[in-house]
């Protein structure tokens, strides 16, 4: 734009008083240009920040390691402790004369404790049909048979060092009754 004007004003027949004073004013106007700030636009500049991959450390890794260890097993310990202590109790429909605690299954003895009665043998029998046919719970490694009936009659079986027992408890809650049932498994 310069080298333009130079030849504008070098084809211009002027007093040289003119032109001098035309170039002083083109030398300030420049200076301003340069000292003036640009004008701001609308649009605004943002960082770009791109992923950095970094390396995490071995204590670190050590620590994340440990961390899933720790819920891995504690999850698997609640799992565990859970299958151990919440007991399932199935209901069963049970006609009053279809078992009785007094028949005779080889039984070796029995026990009876206000509204709990203990019946005990080395046979299989000693535990009725109706109970064997729910699904067994575990506790201390060992399978239980609970359930109750309409009457609120809770029933148990399990077999302990080759010993059947059956279980009948009459007028008691369920966390009475199973609490006895812990109790007696370990």
């Amino acid at each position: 734009m310069k080298d333009e004007y130079k030849k504008q004003l070098n084809q211009i027949k002027a007093p040289k008083s003119l032109i001098e004073k035309t170039r002083l004013e083109l030398r300030e106007r420049e200076e301003q240009k340069k000292q003036e700030v640009p004008p701001k636009t609308d649009i605004k500049e943002q960082p770009v920040s791109l992923p950095v991959k970094r390396k995490l450390s071995q204590s670190v890794r050590f620590a994340i390691l440990a961390a899933v260890l720790v819920i891995i097993v504690g999850a698997g310990s609640y799992g565990y402790y859970q299958s151990q202590h919440s007991l399932r109790i199935a209901f069963v429909e049970q006609e009053s004369d279809t078992f009785s605690i007094d028949k005779n299954f080889g039984q070796i003895g029995g026990s009876k404790n206000e509204n709990i009665e203990v019946s005990k043998g080395r046979s299989s029998k000693v535990i009725p049909d109706f109970l064997r046919e729910t699904e067994p719970n575990k506790l201390n490694e060992i399978d239980v048979w609970l359930a109750k009936n309409e009457e609120n009659i809770f029933f148990a079986g399990y077999q302990k060092d080759g010993i059947y027992y059956f279980i009948q408890a009459k007028e008691i809650s369920e966390t009475e009754f199973l609490a006895y049932i812990k109790d007696r498994l370990e």
